[in-house]
Parts: C-alpha cells; sequence; structure tokens
C-alpha cells in the first residue's frame, strides 16, 4: 500500500511538474511568424508612390487606437537620404502619424512634439509585424506580437483633421519607404498584446468589433472591404510580388582629383582618402574609380566597411585599393549613412611632404545644369601656374562652356569641352590654351549643359610646388 501511495504520488508530482512547464513553455514561446504571401504593397524608388485614403470622419480616432502592418524594410533611408520613413499618417504635425526613424517605430498621437520612440529595431530584408498602440495616456509598441516597450504619452482627445489618410507617406511628410508593406490596420481600439498576437498572421476581411479598415491588398489593390475605405494608388507604387532593391547609393560623394602618378626627379604623386561615419548604423561604403579622360558608366569599385562613427583613412588608395601604378583619377564614393569625406594628395620629399587637401563635396554641391560658376584669383605667369579640371556628377554626358578673363575684366577666349557620364579631366596651364601673355589675378567662368559639374582650379607656386585648391562658386 506504502509503495502504491508513494506511486501515485509521484505520478501526480510527475504530471504537476509537466503541466507547469508546458504552461511556462506555451507563456515564453515566442510568437510563430507566418510568412506573408503576396501580393503586398511595394513602395520606393526616386519618384515613389503611396496609397492615399480619402478624409472620412471614421478615420480620425477620438481617445484611443491601433495601428498594425506587416513590413520588409530595404534600407533606413529614403532614396534621398530622409532619415525617417513615413508608413501610415493622416498628418503628423496635427495627428497621428507612425514611422520608422533610423530602424525604429515611432508614433505621433496629437501632431507635432507628441512623438515616443520603440526600444527595438525593425530588422533590414525580413518580414515583421509591427503595431502601435495608443490607449488614452500611454504609447505601447510590439514586434512580432511581442511588447517591445511601453512610454507614457501625451493625454486629452485625438485631434481631428479632414486631411487624407496616406500609406507609405504622409501629407505632411512624403518621404516613402524602400519596403513592402501588407494587411495594415486601423482600429478605434487599445489592443492587448494577446489580441495582436492572435490576429496577425490571420486576414480579416469582415466586420470586427473596433476594426475601422484594414488594407490586405489580396486582390491587387488598395481597397477595404471592413471599412469600405478603398485607397488610390499614387504615383510610382505598385501591388505586386516584388521586394525592392535597396540603394547603396542614397548618399553621394564627389573627391575631385587623385593620382597615384610618377612625379619630377623620381618622386611618386599619392592619394589618400578619410573617412568618418555619422551614423550610428554600420555602413557599406562603395568607393569608384573615375579615371581622367574616359566614360566612367562602369567605374571599378571597392567596398569599405565603416562601424558606427568610424573614423577612416585608406592609403595610397589607387594603388592599394584598385592597383593601378600610374594613373590620375576622381572618386565617386556612395553609402546609405551620412559621411564626412576628405583626402590628401601629395609628394614626399626628403623632410616631409608636400601636397593639397581637397574635400568631398555631396551630390548637391558643384555648378548645376544651366547654372554659371566662377574661379577668381588665378594666374599663369613665372611665378605661378594655373591648371584647371573637372568632373561630371551624373551618367548624362554634359558640354562645358568655359570663358576666361583676365585680371583688367578682358575676355582671353573660350573653350567648350564635351565630357562623358562621370567623367573626369584637367588641364594643366590652362590660361596657355587661349594667351601666351601673362595673367594676374584672373577669373575663369564655366557653364555646363547637360548635367551637374564639379570645377575646380590648382594654382601652384612655381618656385615651390606648393599647391592651393579652389573650387568654382
Amino acid at each position: 500500500m506504502e509503495n502504491a501511495m508513494n506511486s501515485t504520488v509521484t505520478r501526480r508530482r510527475l504530471f504537476l511538474v509537466s503541466a507547469l512547464f508546458l504552461f511556462v513553455f506555451w507563456v515564453m514561446a515566442p510568437v510563430q511568424v507566418a510568412a506573408q504571401t503576396a501580393p503586398w504593397l511595394v513602395l520606393g524608388g526616386p519618384s515613389a508612390g503611396y496609397v492615399e485614403i480619402p478624409h472620412d470622419p471614421e478615420l480620425n480616432p477620438t481617445e484611443v487606437f491601433t495601428i498594425e502592418t506587416w513590413l520588409h524594410p530595404v534600407s533606413y533611408t529614403t532614396w534621398n537620404g530622409a532619415a525617417c520613413l513615413s508608413l501610415v499618417g493622416k498628418g503628423y504635425l496635427d495627428t497621428y502619424w507612425l514611422g520608422l526613424c533610423g530602424g525604429k517605430l515611432r508614433l505621433y498621437t496629437h501632431g507635432s512634439g507628441s512623438s515616443r520612440n520603440s526600444s527595438g529595431t525593425v530588422p533590414l530584408n525580413e518580414w515583421t509585424h509591427v503595431a502601435a498602440v495608443y490607449d488614452g495616456a500611454n504609447i505601447n509598441f510590439f514586434i512580432n506580437g511581442v511588447l517591445d516597450s511601453a512610454s507614457e504619452g501625451t493625454e486629452g482627445p485625438l485631434p481631428a483633421t479632414d486631411s487624407d489618410l496616406r500609406i507609405g507617406s504622409d501629407v505632411d511628410y512624403n518621404y516613402v519607404p524602400s519596403a513592402v508593406m501588407d494587411d495594415v490596420r486601423l482600429w478605434n481600439v487599445a489592443r492587448t498584446e494577446a489580441e495582436i498576437a492572435g490576429t496577425m498572421n490571420s486576414t480579416i476581411d469582415g466586420a470586427t468589433t473596433g476594426l475601422v479598415s484594414s488594407w490586405s491588398f489580396s486582390h491587387s489593390d488598395a481597397g477595404d472591404p471592413v471599412g469600405g475605405h478603398d485607397g488610390t494608388l499614387v504615383g510610382n507604387v505598385t501591388v505586386g510580388s516584388e521586394i525592392p532593391e535597396p540603394n547603396p547609393c542614397t548618399r553621394e560623394y564627389f573627391v575631385a582629383a587623385g593620382a597615384h602618378a610618377p612625379g619630377a626627379l623620381g618622386s611618386v604623386w599619392r592619394t589618400d582618402l578619410h573617412f568618418y561615419n555619422r551614423s550610428n548604423f554600420d555602413n557599406a561604403v562603395g568607393v569608384f574609380l573615375l579615371p581622367r579622360d574616359t566614360d566612367n558608366s562602369e567605374p571599378e569599385m571597392v567596398t569599405l566597411d565603416l562601424e558606427a562613427f568610424e573614423t577612416a583613412t585608406v592609403e595610397d588608395v589607387v594603388l592599394s585599393e584598385f592597383g593601378e601604378g600610374s594613373l590620375a583619377a576622381a572618386f565617386r564614393i556612395c553609402s546609405p549613412f551620412p559621411l564626412q569625406v576628405a583626402s590628401r594628395t601629395y609628394n614626399k620629399a626628403e623632410k616631409g611632404s608636400f601636397g593639397q587637401g581637397i574635400p568631398g563635396l555631396d551630390s548637391g554641391e558643384g555648378i548645376r545644369d544651366g547654372g554659371y560658376g566662377h574661379i577668381i584669383g588665378v594666374s599663369e605667369n613665372e611665378l605661378f601656374r594655373t591648371n584647371l579640371g573637372w568632373v561630371n556628377m551624373t551618367s548624362s554626358p554634359a558640354t562645358l562652356e568655359i570663358k576666361f578673363i583676365d585680371g583688367a575684366s578682358a575676355e582671353l577666349g573660350d573653350l567648350s569641352i564635351d565630357i562623358p557620364p562621370y567623367g573626369h579631366g584637367q588641364i594643366n596651364q590652362v590660361f596657355t590654351e587661349v594667351t601666351s601673355d601673362d595673367i594676374n589675378s584672373g577669373r575663369i567662368q564655366v557653364h555646363p549643359v547637360g548635367s551637374r559639374v564639379i570645377f575646380y582650379a590648382s594654382v601652384v607656386d612655381n618656385p615651390t610646388g606648393d599647391g592651393t585648391f579652389m573650387f568654382a562658386e
């Protein structure tokens, strides 16, 4: 009898332990994330579009709300480098907006000044379910059905606007992500973790308590079978099965001149490139070599990996990275995140070195297509010589119309130069192209047609070899 009782007690203990284990496992087990099935909303690109839903009072929650969606981002920045991406918004300056900023979710509830961020980051290049909940006092973020973070929000009734609702954009912030979205839902209730996890892998096409609208994109359009708030595809946006390619060149920089090339008396000119990653993300930087006097539509490239906020120098870059022992070139540098770029081209002498520092310019600098730029204080005489150079900043061919003026404002002559895509060129002692006279404190005017162009001069002290580098303005 005693053995039987002990056996029964043991079985009961085993049962209780097993039940407790199963309960703990059920509580702690991660929510299963289902793979999304096409079609879905495809966003992104230089002329990116979005979904626009006409204003309706039902789209203005009054006290609480939940926004949720499946999201597959391919970049944390837009094509033009904006660091915040609009996911769902009705005007962030006045009311609610959900977006992605530096990889973290951000929610506005009461317009400007009411935002809060998630703690976790939404990963790139995979599907993630995200939800933002405002319960009247607090903002809660959920990632894949699990509470990520909770913070105090702005209290009080939610502002109402008559703005249209947008998916992938916002009337006050039209920065469209490179991403795909699916099953976008707006609720007028504050959903719980269990409720979000319970329906995130299911399509809801019928009336459900608290659900205002559901855009599942399952019929290759932006229809809303729940609330009837059908959307319209505006601009370059589709409903399909593709995933957009990330743009590695959302930030673009140029270094106008560099080399590994022989100099006088057996010396060698070389260029060091300097980088500072100004982002808190690891950064894969593409460095393109743009040799002089050639079409650089398909240039050679090397990749430099920079950690967050890392500073790095690539010494003698033309030789060390591209293996060129006698080449003059410019550099085009592409990055998904902000950089600071500089360079030094120099020649080692018996006592140290001498050369020029050349700062990197971003793609918005230079002289615009159809604009005019000027370089002043340039000379060509016994003491100084002027070398003139340029870099085409785009993949379109261009023509440079160049005018030379002396120190007395007299025009000396003109040059017209055709430059290929991303073409780089330089003319040494350039004033000798139009005159044999000495020039003191002259001026050079450039007028690019067909592309944005960097235009520069290096004024070299003949006795010492010391150079002064200047850009056209």
